[in-house]
Formats: C-alpha cells, structure tokens, sequence
C-alpha cells in the first residue's frame, strides 16, 4: 500500500510538472512562431492587408516607404489619394497628340496604373479601356455617389514632379504620380469607391498638419467603407511604432511609453542577462579559446580590442572584442578615404566600410559572422552591457544622433539589437538611431527573445560586415 501510494503521489507530481513544462513552452513558443511566419510569408504577394493611404504629402510618402520597408507589419498600401491635384501627375506634352485634356479625366484614368487583377476587380463603365468624356465621368461619379468636379482644371504639362517618380507603361498617353511604385490615382472622394469596389478594409489618413476639424471631416466622408481607419498624429518627435491611445476624461491622448526606464522591466532584463550569459559561456568558452589562438597566429597584436564606449546614463566603460584590425589600421584607413572620394561619402554615411583595409583575414571571418563580439559577454556580466539593447556609442557621435542621446543612453547599450537584425550594416546612422529609440520605448521580455532568435539566424547566415 505504501508503495502504490508514493507512486500515485509521484505520478500526480509529475501529471502536474508535465502540464506546467507544456504550458510555459507554449507561452515561449507563441511570440517565436509568429516571428518565423511574419519573416517567411510577409514578402509573398498574398500576405498582407490592403490599405489606401490618404494623403500624399511628406506623411503619406514617409508611411508608404516605411510600410514597404516592414513588410512584417501586414500592412500593404495599394492605393494613395489626395486633394492636391498638383500631386495628381502630369502628362508629357509630345503625348497628348493636341487633345484637350483635363484634370478631371486624369484622375479616373489614372486608374489603370493598379494591377491587371485590382483593374478587373474595377467597374468597367467607371475605369474602362477607352477614355470617356467629362459628361460620361460626372454620369459614373454620379451614380456611385461621389462629389462632382469642374471640368478643364488647368494642367502643367510640361513639368514632371521630381518628388513624385512617375511612370507612363500602362497608359502610354500620359504619366501618373506614384510615390514607391504606389498609385496616386485622384482625390478623397474616391476612397469610398475603391474601398467598396477592391474589398480594401484598411485606411491611413497621413495629414498630421491638418486641423482636427478638417480631420473629422475626412472620417465622416470616407470613415464608413473602412473597418479600420489609422490617424497619424502630429507627433514626428516622437519616433515609435507603440504609443497606445489613451482617454483622458472627453479628451483623447496618445500615451508615449518608455518601457526600460521603468525600474520592473529593467530587472526583468538583467535577470534574462545574467542567467543566459551564464548558461551560454559554459558551452562557447573552448570555441573562445580556438578564436584566440587563431588571432595571435593571423597577425600581431593583442588578442583583444578595448573601445570606450558610452552606456546607461552616459558613463564610460571599455567594450571588449577580438582584435579584427591590424596595429596600424587608422592609418591606412586615412590613406584609402583620402585616395577615393566614394568610399569617404560612404565612411560618413555608415561610419565603416564594407572592405575596411584595415580589417585583417582572421577578422573578415569574425566580422562576417559576428563573432568578435562574443567578448563582450564580460561587459554583460559585469552589467556594462546587456545581450540585447541599443547600439554602444562613441562620445563622437553624440551630435549627430539628432537629440535622441538622452532618451538612448538612459537604457543599458546592448550586444545585439534591433538594427542588428533588421538592416544590418546596409542602414545609415540615422535609421539605426531611429531604431534603437523604438526598441527603448517598446521594450518586451518577447521582443529580446524575438531579437535573440533572429540574431543566431543572422550570425549562421553571415550576414555581418
């Protein structure tokens, strides 16, 4: 009896151990899983929601190129709009073959610039094949209910937009603006149609400048075709993708949070620190070894470099890594940007080289792959550094990191981070300062994890400089 009963209590405990494992690797799971799908279906043509931008000023172009550039987000714009009919496009005098043309008709042809399946999806007595005249134009806006235009409003035709890149290959009569490839096919007046007759449930209205009586008028006209309809707010000082709306009794707020100077999180990201760094040096520290061993042996010198770099509350501390230059690499990185003016622009853009002469071959292989870094492990444990953050930064680069110092040196500089994994070395300074102010803001235990994950994908890929 004593026996069945230990083993019934043991079985019961290890019921209960079994069904917390399983949970705990489920909640760990979830956020790596979305990661890997976002990363392997978001470039794949049907992955996405469509959305029609309004507006197609400095805004509307910033959120095209961002949302192209972060396809992750599931965010596709299709189609711009805008009631500025300067930014409508313009057609080449040799084109027009001496016909009247009008505004007002360029706005609905332009239309044919959507994709084969978007035009088919279109009615063909709106945006048909043949050009119409006004009086078929108003007849069709007419019948689905939109605003009358006057016709004959002037055109410049002879000057094309140089903000706006335009391309005439599906209308050879004319060329249309299109800000990255997207369509800007009229005014706002259109989005009701274009979001009832393409099934596009999402819309982003891009005129911060606006006032907020014009802004709600914009909802009320084109607001109901919309299960989603995205504000951008005037707040360009504010560079983050994570500010939640907030109410403040009748008056709507929009909450910026600072998820790492908030003294919880802050523990929770030393306690991940420590106890993967830990776990991590028992197995990686023969491979350290090897990596030593193979510096000494490539080129003289220390095994090991030592940059002053500045961290959490803008002190100093001395970042370690493997030697990957050669002792008297300043100079002849001097000699190479004053001999060659295209790798001088590209020094003062990026702040380092691609074929950095002053790398050696030991350190090419390390550099490309990442690994000398691992030293700064050290700076980890001694809590200088932490696995994830924002980038280590030279005192240098304070002035050009466009008042955003304050805000990123109030968090813990970090061996990987989100710039690491997403543009890599292809990313400008500015971008990358964009960036880790983002990551300062938004701070999860997940996202580390996320960043963790992908950064073993980038080191295995050799994805380094």
């Amino acid at each position: 009896m004593f026996i069945l009963s230990v083993s019934g209590n043991l079985s019961a405990r290890w019921h209960l151990t079994s069904k917390l494992v399983w949970w705990t690797s489920t909640i760990a799971l979830v956020p790596l899983v979305r990661a890997v799908a976002r990363g392997k279906f978001s470039r794949r043509p049907w992955w996405g929601i469509p959305v029609i931008v309004l507006g197609a000023a400095k805004t509307g172009r910033l959120v095209v190129r961002t949302l192209q550039a972060q396809p992750r987000s599931g965010l596709k714009p299709v189609v711009l709009l805008d009631d500025d009919r300067a930014k409508h496009g313009t057609l080449l005098a040799s084109q027009v073959n001496g016909m009247d043309v009008d505004i007002h008709s360029i706005n609905v042809r332009a239309a044919t610039f959507l994709s084969e399946s978007t035009r088919a999806a279109l009615a063909d007595d709106f945006f048909g094949d043949e050009p119409k005249s006004n009086s078929e134009i108003e007849a069709a806006r007419e019948d689905e209910g939109l605003s009358s235009h006057p016709p004959n409003a002037p055109i410049d035709i002879t000057t094309p937009s140089s903000a706006f890149p335009v391309r005439s290959s599906n209308f050879p009569r004319g060329k249309f603006a299109e800000v990255e490839g997207v369509p800007l096919v009229g005014d706002l007046s259109l989005a009701p149609l274009l979001a009832k007759k393409l099934k596009i449930p999402y819309a982003i209205v891009a005129m911060p400048g606006q006032p907020s009586s014009t802004l709600l008028s914009i909802v009320e006209r084109v607001g109901g075709q919309f299960s989603h309809l995205l504000l951008i707010p005037d707040l360009f000082g504010f560079a983050t993708l994570g500010v939640p709306a907030k109410s403040v009794g009748s008056v709507l707020g929009v909450e910026v949070r600072q998820q790492l100077l908030l003294p919880a999180p802050r523990l929770a990201k030393r306690v991940l620190d420590v106890s993967f760094t830990l776990v991590g040096s028992v197995f990686i520290f023969p491979f350290l070894l090897l990596i030593a061993l193979l510096i000494k042996l490539d080129s003289k010198g220390p095994v090991f470099y030592m940059q002053k770099r500045l961290g959490r509350d803008n002190r100093h501390f001395m970042a370690a890594k493997f030697r990957t230059m050669h002792g008297d690499g300043e100079a002849r990185l001097k000699q190479v940007l004053e001999a060659d003016p295209e790798l001088r622009k590209e020094y003062e853009v990026f702040h380092k080289l691609r074929k950095d002469p002053r790398v050696t071959r030991i350190g090419r292989v390390l550099r490309k792959f990442s690994l000398d870094e691992f030293p700064q492990l050290w700076n980890v444990i001694r809590g200088d550094m932490s696995l994830v953050g924002p980038r280590p930064y030279i005192e240098r680069e304070l002035p050009e990191m466009g008042g955003n110092e304050k805000l990123i040196l109030r968090a813990t500089p970090g061996m990987t981070g989100m710039w690491q994994v997403s543009d890599r070395n292809a990313s400008s300074f500015a971008w990358r300062v964009q960036v880790d102010v983002h990551y300062v803001r938004n701070w999860s235990p997940w996202l580390d994890i996320y960043i963790l994950a992908k950064t073993v994908g980038v080191v295995v890929r050799g994805s380094g400089v």
